[in-house]
């Protein structure tokens, strides 16, 4: 991919508990021109990393003791901007996203697939508008505190009169 693609960045946010191994294996694969960590950042640079970016990819996946993430606000805050994201099947993110709709879903630690998606929505941008508006239309009704708290106020009404 990075041949086919050689302006492509990934530039991953936060601080795992792995962050220092990915950063060993940036180093051994020499793509430290082309992927970035970040590390972690506050709220208001996270907002405006999702704005300049084109594709939101999360792909979680399940602890060796079973544990899984719910819905992440990471995916959510990224659909809301109309980032097309691309997450695994995984947890509470199969919630969230509606395959083919909203997003793509791979398998877990799927490699190939991961990049497969990756690479469909760099040739089709029009896939890539199509999911990042259907995503914040979802994420406005469905998440968003002020669309909740007015149809829990229209419900409220309609139960006093």
């Amino acid at each position: 991919m990075i041949t086919k693609y050689p302006n492509l960045e990934y530039i991953i946010v936060g601080d795992g508990g792995g962050h220092s191994r990915l950063m060993r294996q940036i180093k051994n694969l020499h793509l430290e021109k082309i992927v970035k960590l970040v590390g972690w950042k506050p709220q208001k640079e996270v907002v405006e990393l999702l704005h300049q970016s084109h594709i939101f990819v999360l792909p979680s996946v399940t602890t060796s003791t079973g544990s899984e993430e719910g819905i992440a606000n990471a995916v959510k805050e990224a659909m809301l901007t109309g980032l097309p994201v691309i997450i695994t099947y995984h947890g509470g993110n199969i919630e969230l996203v509606e395959p083919n709709k909203t997003g793509l879903l791979v398998p877990q630690r799927d490699t190939r697939l991961l990049a497969g998606a990756i690479e469909y929505l760099i040739k089709n941008p029009n896939k890539r508008t199509d999911f990042g508006n259907a995503g914040r239309k979802k994420v406005k009704e469905q998440y968003d505190i002020d669309t909740l708290n007015d149809t829990l106020e229209q419900l409220l009404l309609e139960l006093m009169s």
